[in-house]
C-alpha cells in the first residue's frame, strides 16, 4: 500500500513540475504596436530578431502592427513620408505559440523599403515595392514585385516573383538557394557561396547583363514559362 501511495506522489509531482514547465515556457507575447499612417513612401526598419512581413492595405493608410514580448523594445519615428521602425527583441525562454513579428499593411504607392534584420524570415505578400533593400543575417526572403532589389544575406533562400526594371539589381547570398520566377529587362548580379541560381529569361532578344558568382551549387538559365496562359 505504501508503496502504491509512493509511486502516485511521484506521478503527481512529475506531473506539477510538468505543468509548471509549460505555464513558464509558454508563449508571453503580445500586440506591443498598432497604429496606422498616412502619406507614406518610404520605410526603414531595423531589427535583431523578428519575422517582417508586408502585406496589402485595405486603404491608402499604412498599417504597423508589431508583436513580441513585453521586454521587447519598439521605436516608430514618423518623419516627412517615411517611416522609421526598430525592435530590439530581448532575449527569452518561449516554446509554444511564441509570435516575434512586425506586420506591415502598404498601399501601392511606396517608392522604398529597406530592412535590416539579423534574425527572421521576411514576406512581402503580394505587395509591390518600387525599390528594396536587404540586409539579412539568416532567415528566408520572398519578394513579390520590384523594380530595383539588392539583397545581401548570410545564411536562407531567396525567392522572387518578379524583378521588372531596366535598373541594376542584386542578389548575394552566402549558404542559400536563390530562385527568381520572372525577370525583365535588367542588369543583375547574382552571387551564392553555396546554392543553387535559377534565372528564367522572358525573350531571348530582350537585353540582359546577368553576372552569376557561384562556388557550390549549380545554375539554371531557362526560357520564362507564363503559368496562367
Amino acid at each position: 500500500m505504501l508503496k502504491i501511495i509512493k509511486t502516485t506522489l511521484i506521478v503527481i509531482a512529475i506531473l506539477s513540475a510538468l505543468i509548471l514547465a509549460i505555464l513558464f515556457l509558454q508563449d508571453r507575447t503580445k500586440k506591443l504596436e498598432d497604429r496606422k499612417y498616412k502619406e507614406i513612401n518610404k520605410i526603414t526598419i531595423e531589427s535583431n530578431s523578428a519575422n517582417i512581413n508586408f502585406y496589402k492595405s485595405v486603404d491608402e493608410q499604412v498599417r504597423v502592427v508589431v508583436y513580441g514580448s513585453s521586454k521587447d523594445k519598439v521605436q516608430i519615428i514618423e518623419g516627412t513620408k517615411y517611416l522609421n521602425i526598430s525592435k530590439d527583441t530581448k532575449k527569452k525562454t518561449c516554446i509554444l505559440n511564441c509570435k516575434n513579428e512586425i506586420d506591415i499593411y502598404v498601399p501601392d504607392n511606396i517608392e522604398n523599403v529597406e530592412i535590416k534584420n539579423e534574425v527572421g524570415n521576411i514576406l512581402f505578400d503580394k505587395v509591390t515595392v518600387k525599390n528594396i533593400s536587404i540586409n539579412s543575417e539568416t532567415g528566408d526572403i520572398d519578394i513579390y514585385n520590384t523594380n530595383i532589389l539588392n539583397i545581401n544575406s548570410k545564411v536562407g533562400d531567396i525567392l522572387v516573383n518578379t524583378i521588372n526594371a531596366t535598373n541594376n539589381s542584386s542578389i548575394k547570398t552566402e549558404t542559400g538557394n536563390v530562385t527568381i520566377e520572372k525577370l525583365v529587362n535588367l542588369k543583375l548580379d547574382a552571387k551564392s557561396e553555396t546554392g543553387s541560381v535559377v534565372i528564367p529569361v522572358i525573350k531571348e532578344e530582350q537585353d540582359f547583363t546577368l553576372n552569376i558568382d557561384i562556388k557550390v551549387g549549380n545554375v539554371d538559365i531557362k526560357k520564362y514559362e507564363n503559368k496562367s496562359e
